[in-house]
């Protein structure tokens, strides 16, 4: 039997700690922020699908949705936007990952003219209901079919999640810059962040230097399961509608 036709795609649908209680001003500067980072993913993904790898949609004010083509770079995203608002001082927001499968030919509408609100595929459903059922103090979960979404998985995230807590404003400042794909020189991201040399950048990064590796590892990893590879986190026997 040939490999079936499908792709993995990821879902990221979160909303803002804190949006009510806040100035409109402060809330519009951390949806900017968190939209900012989105429109960096067309750059980030240049193997994305249809040639329209990203999409960004605010929703119900608060909320947000980003939709990538390729599912392994949704860690990076949800780690690059709390760099982002940690750095800048913004408020929190809570972010849910769904992954799901789905044929190409069940793409809602033509390239670039699709809503994401209306869309009701397998990692949508999967993202709004993770969201759906997160605590107040939550700020990262993952969901989707057990096959895509193990508990491994869930176990990184809850590691990622305590990891991002602890970051500080200065440490988030350069992940902001050195979570990008490729990474800048140490010497560009000094000029990016105001530091006086590459050595101060390697001081300030050197207690959280470990977050790209790891996201590397996941991206692999979730990259040879998009193509159909047996990776760590997924069973042999959940591969077969992929052969």
């Amino acid at each position: 039997m040939g490999r079936m036709n499908f792709t993995i795609e990821a879902v990221l649908t979160g909303d803002l700690v804190g949006a009510s209680e806040a100035e409109p001003q402060r809330v519009e500067q951390t949806m900017a922020a968190i939209e900012a980072v989105a429109a960096g993913a067309e750059q980030l993904f240049r193997d994305g699908f249809f040639g329209y790898p990203a999409k960004f949609e605010r929703i119900r004010g608060d909320g947000w949705q980003l939709w990538l083509s390729a599912h392994w770079w949704s860690l990076r995203m949800a780690c690059m936007i709390f760099a982002r608002l940690k750095a800048a001082d913004l408020l929190e927001t809570r972010i849910a990952i769904g992954h799901g499968r789905h044929a190409p030919r069940d793409r809602d509408g033509p390239e670039g003219d699709w809503s994401l609100a209306a869309t009701m595929r397998e990692a949508f459903r999967h993202s709004g209901r993770a969201l759906d059922g997160m605590k107040r103090d939550d700020r990262l979960a993952i969901a989707g079919p057990a096959d895509l979404v193990t508990p491994l998985h869930e176990a990184v995230v809850l590691l990622v999640e305590a990891e991002a807590r602890r970051w500080t404003a200065k440490q988030a400042q350069v992940l902001v810059s050195t979570l990008r794909v490729p990474p800048p020189s140490l010497h560009e991201t000094a000029e990016e962040v105001g530091l006086n040399s590459p050595q101060a950048v390697a001081s300030r990064l050197a207690p959280v230097r470990h977050v790209r590796a790891g996201l590397e590892k996941w991206e692999a990893h979730e990259k040879a399961v998009a193509q159909g590879g047996i990776g760590l986190l997924v069973q042999k026997k959940h591969l077969t509608n992929w052969n």
